[in-house]
């Protein structure tokens, strides 16, 4: 992201991985991964985004295939 400072992906690290070592047993992916999403963002993951892409299946005309623009 272009307006993105050193601080912002400090900040996100860090509350990814807080995150990570707050979980315990009742813990899921899923309850991490809104901070896996906001490293990704603020680094702007591009392998993550190309992934994603390279996924995709452009010529089916619904949108429900999990690509997640917000990246």
């Amino acid at each position: 992201m272009p307006d993105v400072t050193q601080y912002d992906e400090t900040e996100a690290t860090i509350k990814l991985l807080e995150a990570i070592v707050d979980s315990d047993d009742n813990t899921t992916f899923g309850d991490i991964q809104e901070f896996i999403d906001e490293f990704n963002r603020v680094t702007f993951n591009c392998y993550r985004l190309n992934q994603l892409l390279k996924n995709y299946d452009f010529y089916t005309p619904n949108y429900s295939q999990g690509l997640d623009w917000t990246l």
